[in-house]
């Protein structure tokens, strides 16, 4: 045999063999690629239509081996019961490169895996939870097949690369029914990426930036992590944009109502070790506008929400806190809280601001917070109505706040311009009061547990502290009292000058520590007060002092009340009070001056000049004319003395006042001969009905709707005014007398009606505010020697509009 022919022959055999091995593996190649779709589809039918599910029949699957490459395009899932247009999964196209060279080298390489247009539907209720057409719960509550129990895991000996993995808009939708109310979501994933992942059993890294749009709110994430060994770090950041808050009120069965749009933005970084989880947020801002929130028909609006946090740090060691720390600030702007009607307010606000919060919890929690102001407040006005807020407040502010498990300390507590209107209406009920919701009564249920431990035996329990270093007003503070259910309305007003509590604490050590306070104010023009005292209660026997004094009351002020208890008001005169008393305990011990000036009376409602001496009216007058001094003023030294729960009050000195001035002493002559120099504007008369030798000026003529005194009364007010300079003792009242004239009425007319006698006291109440005004101003005379009276009316023909003077 020829071996050169051979030897020829064998080169050009093993390429033909190879070159045939090359066709059919390229063949084989090509029959795979172009089976693997309808092969694919085969074999996944059966699958899913054991889950109801169908395949759309323009869904492509298909293999290339060349690139060793899936392709799966035009994918549609949809329930075998509906059309196919009722989608429950579906994608245009995804593709997943491997590199199968590397298993070589123990690497599963993915060299490309890329998502675009991809769609998944979820639903859940209280039963279900289907993703894509599959129940999810009906496939776990079937009976497992007991398989093999492995005696030791396989380890997984290969890595995983993936360079990079993207995936671009793919929608997500998921319909959640609960507490018998859908909610609907949306996830529009615009681009999610995955870079440099490198994955082994032993340590895992990758990098993640997503985009994406939450219930129309914008929400991006980028993350970077890295584990090893169990132990890693997750360093993210994210943002989340005006996300809309009524998407999630199906999930707080409790809220009636619910939206605002949420918006989030941190920057955090978490650390996993052996049993020990750390967050660390180096940033955050949690900001939320037009919030509206419904419970029960109680509404709370708030237009914006901002807390920021910064540098908190927290540590869970075996599932339990061991560690906070941070700070944080919280502002809420604009909020209005009613129940049932917007017009309704029970309170709202223009800013509530908590600065510089401090968290400390290392063994125990700890809540520093700097200081909280609340700005422009008010509380019940009904925006309907004319009437004013029953309070308002500028400035609300609490500083240096500490609070732990064992206690609440303030340093300071300040109201800056405070405002409150109480207003009655004729049926004593506060007229500026809001409705409020009603307050069901709780059902009472008492377990076992809480019986034995009822009666179990006590066990002594640190009680709470509370310290209050300062508490005080600031500024401008009034509280005004209108009473519409009397006849005539009854007006004040309380200026708060001053308004001081000191330190005040329920702690052990300081329970016996006397706390200060101090009251100054004044009330409608002349009026004013000024207590003093100390209080302790947290003592064992806790004791209450108060020293002080109020001067120039005016007594026709409060007359109205008088009238309905007495049948009698006060016609004139004025109060002055000094009281210094002591409540040890039930205890109550001390005494009360009290210095009436100028005391007259009349019957109730008798509007009418000279209608003084009628029943009833002779025998109070006498009375107190018994207990008059010289300068017309009854002074009585009250002691307090007994039990609060069973006073008895020592009212033996009032007795002994009224013997010892039964024997009135004084004569006319003597006062003519004292006041002869001022003899144009005052004459002496014995007044029957008051029992009293009375000092009467003449009479001050006005003219009709005059109010201000005039240049043809100077004569008159000038030696009025020169009379009180020099009689330094001298109180005289001023009593105004208005006539029909003021109303444009005839001369004689009789008023009956109510509206009317009112505008006829009106004005003889102006009358008497500006005569006063005038003489303090240009005489420098005290106000507390001008005593003001109930202005009367004079029906009479002859009658002139008219200020009466007396001593």
């Amino acid at each position: 045999m020829d071996t050169s022919q051979l030897d020829k022959k064998s080169p050009f055999s093993a390429i033909k063999w190879i070159q045939s091995i090359l066709i059919v593996f390229f063949v084989l190649y090509l029959i795979i690629w172009a089976i693997s779709s309808p092969v694919s589809k085969y074999f996944i039918k059966p699958i899913l239509h054991e889950q109801g599910l169908a395949l759309a029949s323009q869904t492509s699957i298909s293999y290339n081996p060349f690139l060793s490459q899936l392709t799966i395009s035009d994918l549609s899932i949809y329930p075998v019961q509906k059309d196919e247009t009722q989608v429950v999964f579906s994608l245009e196209k995804l593709t997943v490169r491997l590199t199968l060279f590397r298993l070589l080298f123990d690497e599963i390489a993915i060299s490309k895996f890329a998502l675009n247009d991809g769609y998944i539907k979820i639903e859940k209720n209280a039963t279900q939870l289907i993703i894509a057409g599959v129940d999810l719960n009906k496939a776990s509550a079937e009976p497992a097949k007991k398989e093999p129990v492995a005696s030791e895991a396989t380890p997984f000996l290969y890595q995983v690369l993936l360079p990079k993995l993207a995936i671009n808009r793919f929608n997500i939708e998921v319909d959640n029914k609960v507490n018998n109310e859908r909610s609907q979501h949306q996830i529009n994933i615009s681009a999610l990426l995955i870079e440099q992942l490198i994955a082994s059993q032993g340590s895992q890294q990758a990098k993640l930036t997503l985009q994406s749009i939450v219930d129309s709110a914008e929400l991006k994430v980028s993350a970077d992590v890295t584990f090893e060994q169990g132990q890693g770090e997750i360093a993210s950041v994210l943002a989340l944009t005006q996300y809309p808050l009524e998407k999630i009120k199906g999930y707080v069965s409790e809220l009636s109502d619910l939206s605002g749009k949420l918006s989030v933005n941190s920057e955090q970084r978490v650390i996993i070790a052996p049993e020990q989880l750390k967050v660390a947020v180096s940033e955050a801002k949690l900001t939320n506008n037009n919030l509206a929130l419904e419970y029960q028909q109680q509404f709370f609006k708030l237009a914006q929400l901002e807390h920021s946090f910064k540098d908190i740090a927290l540590t869970l060691s075996q599932g339990k806190m061991t560690e906070l720390t941070g700070t944080s600030q919280l502002s809420l702007n604009k909020a209005d809280i009613y129940y049932q009607q917007p017009s309704q307010k029970l309170a709202h606000f223009e800013q509530l601001s908590l600065n510089d919060i401090k968290l400390e919890f290392t063994d125990k929690p700890h809540v520093n917070i700097a200081s909280i102001v609340m700005d422009d407040m008010f509380a019940s006005k009904n925006e309907t109505s004319e009437y004013a807020p029953i309070l308002t407040l500028k400035q609300f502010h609490i500083s240096d706040i500490q609070i732990n498990a064992q206690q609440l300390a303030i340093n300071k507590i300040s109201l800056d311009n405070l405002q409150s209107e109480v207003i009655l209406n004729k049926d004593k009920a506060l007229a500026n009061l809001v409705s409020l919701p009603v307050a069901k009564p709780a059902e009472q249920t008492i377990s076992a547990d809480s019986q034995a431990t009822q009666q179990a035996p006590d066990v002594e329990k640190q009680a709470f502290i509370i310290s209050l270093n300062e508490f005080s007003l600031t500024n401008d503070n009034t509280i005004s009292f209108i009473d519409n259910s009397v006849d005539p309305i009854y007006k004040r007003s309380f200026y708060i000058d001053t308004l001081y509590l000191g330190p005040l604490s329920n702690a052990k050590d300081k329970q016996q520590q006397q706390t200060p306070f101090e009251l100054i104010g004044r009330s409608n023009k002349y009026a004013h007060f000024t207590f003093k005292g100390f209080t302790q209660p947290f003592a064992q026997k806790p004791v209450h002092h108060v020293k002080g004094y109020l001067k120039e009351l005016s007594l026709p002020a409060v007359s109205t009340y008088m009238k309905q208890a007495m049948q009698m008001e006060l016609k004139s005169g004025q109060l002055n009070t000094d009281i210094d008393v002591t409540l040890t305990g039930e205890q109550l011990d001390g005494k009360v001056a009290i210095l009436l000036q100028g005391l007259e009376t009349a019957i109730a409602d008798s509007n009418e000049a000279g209608a003084l001496i009628d029943q009833g009216a002779l025998p109070f007058n006498m009375a107190l004319g018994m207990l008059k001094d010289r300068n017309g003023g009854v002074e009585l030294d009250v002691p307090l003395s007994g039990s609060t729960s069973d006073p008895q009050f020592g009212m033996g000195s009032i007795v002994t006042l009224i013997t010892q001035k039964a024997i009135w002493m004084a004569t006319q002559d003597y006062l003519m001969k004292t006041f002869v120099p001022y003899a144009n504007i005052v004459s002496a008369a014995m007044t029957v009905g008051e029992f009293a030798l009375k000092l009467r000026f003449e009479d001050l003529i006005y003219q009709a709707k005059q109010i201000e005194p005039n240049d043809e009364q100077q004569t008159y007010l000038n030696a009025f005014i020169a009379l009180m300079q020099n009689k330094k003792d001298t109180r005289v009242n001023i009593c105004a007398i208005s006539t029909p004239d003021d109303l444009d009425l005839p001369a004689g007319s009789k008023i009956t009606d109510k509206s009317q006698i009112n505008q006829l006291k009106a004005i003889g109440e102006q009358r008497e505010e500006a005569f006063k005004d005038y003489i303090i101003k240009h005489g420098q005379i005290e106000s507390s020697r001008l005593l003001l009276c109930a202005p009367k009316i004079d029906s009479s023909k002859a009658a002139k509009p008219r200020i009466v003077l007396s001593v």
